[in-house]
C-alpha cells in the first residue's frame, strides 16, 4: 500500500479492525554528557500491535512497518522488536529503498501481536539560518545527478510534471537560473497561494494534478508539499516527500502552538498515533539535500 492512502486510511482501518495500533508513544531520554550535542534530542518510541484479521478472513497475514531513515537531521540509533510472529526482520527491498520491518503470522485466525522500540536522535536542522549555504554557487559544469537522486525527478501518478504542472512552475520561476532560487520561488508561491484545509482526511493524497486542475488550492501536509516537489521536478530540480511522525512537541514552533506541531505531557511523553506528517526536501548540486514545509507554513497561519 502507498504510504499516502495509508495515512489517510489509517483510522478507517483502526476503527474496522484491519490494523489496531494499541498505543504509540514517544519518550525523551536523558543524553549522556559525553554525546550531548546543542541542538539535538534523543527519543524512546514504542509501538504496540494487535492486528485483527477482517470477518471470513484465512490465511497468512503480513505486515509492513516504517523505519525512519538516516538524514541530516535524524539518526536510528537502536530497534528492538518482540511479539508472537513467525519471522519478523528489517528490508529496504522497494523503489526507493525505504527501510521497513516487515512481520508476517502464518495463520490470521489467533492472536497476532507486535512490540517495536526505537531509540531515535534528532537535530534541529537549519541550513539556511545557519548559512551552511553562504559559500554555495551553482557548479560551472553540467550538472549530472547521482543515481541515487535520478528517481527523484520521475513523474508518479500523483506526481506529474508535465503540462499544467510544467507550466505552472515555468511561470513561477520565470527567467531564474539558480535551482536555489528556483526553489524558493516556487516555495513562496506553495504557501501564498494555497491554504490548509482541515476537512480533509488524514495528511490528504497528493494528487498535484488534480489540485492544479481543479484549481482548489488546499488540503493537507501531503497535499500542499506535494505540489511544491511536484513543481521542482517539473524545473529540473530532484526533490521528494519525507513522511514521518512529529515526536513529541517542538522546541520552537511550541511558542506558537502548544498541540499543532506536535505535544507531550509534563514527563515529556507524547501519544503520537496521531501524529503522522509530510515534509519535503529538494536536492541542490554541490549541497545535497535541504529541508523545505511550505504546509507548516499554512498550518501556521491558522494558529
Amino acid at each position: 500500500m502507498e504510504r499516502r492512502k495509508f495515512l489517510k486510511g489509517a483510522a478507517a482501518l483502526s476503527s474496522f479492525g484491519l490494523i489496531s495500533p494499541v498505543w504509540s508513544e514517544s519518550r525523551k531520554t536523558d543524553i549522556p554528557a559525553s554525546t550531548c550535542v546543542d541542538n539535538r534530542r534523543r527519543f524512546v518510541m514504542t509501538q504496540t500491535y494487535q492486528l485483527k484479521a477482517p470477518a471470513g478472513s484465512e490465511g497468512k497475514a503480513n505486515l509492513w512497518i516504517p523505519v525512519p531513515v538516516d538524514t541530516a537531521f535524524q539518526q536510528l540509533k537502536h530497534i528492538s522488536f518482540s511479539g508472537n510472529y513467525q519471522q519478523a526482520y528489517l528490508t529496504a527491498n522497494n523503489t526507493y529503498a525505504a527501510k521497513t520491518l516487515f512481520a508476517s503470522w502464518p495463520d490470521s485466525k489467533g492472536p497476532m501481536e507486535l512490540k517495536v522500540e526505537m531509540l531515535i536522535e534528532t537535530l534541529d536542522w537549519e541550513p539556511l539560518k545557519s548559512n551552511q549555504l553562504a559559500e554555495w554557487h551553482l557548479p560551472q559544469t553540467d550538472l549530472v545527478f547521482p543515481a541515487e537522486v535520478q528517481p527523484y525527478l520521475n513523474a508518479t501518478p500523483h506526481i506529474p510534471v508535465d503540462g499544467l504542472v510544467k507550466e505552472t512552475a515555468l511561470k513561477i520561476i520565470g527567467s531564474e537560473k539558480s535551482p536555489l532560487q528556483q526553489a524558493r520561488l516556487i516555495h513562496e508561491w506553495v504557501r501564498t497561494h494555497m491554504h490548509r484545509d482541515d476537512a480533509v482526511i488524514g495528511c490528504g493524497t497528493g494528487d498535484v494534478g488534480q489540485i492544479l486542475k481543479a484549481g482548489k488550492l488546499g488540503g493537507k501536509c501531503t497535499d500542499i508539499n506535494s505540489v511544491f516537489v511536484a513543481l521542482c521536478r517539473a524545473c529540473g530540480i530532484p526533490a521528494r516527500e519525507m513522511f514521518g511522525i512529529r515526536l513529541g512537541a517542538s522546541r520552537k514552533l511550541g511558542n506558537y502552538s502548544k498541540k499543532a506541531f506536535g505535544s507531550a505531557d509534563e514527563q515529556g511523553v507524547a501519544k503520537v498515533s496521531g501524529g503522522q506528517h509530510c515534509r519535503a526536501m529538494f536536492w541542490l548540486a554541490g549541497f545535497g539535500w535541504l529541508p523545505a514545509d511550505p504546509a507548516d507554513v499554512t498550518k501556521m497561519r491558522l494558529c
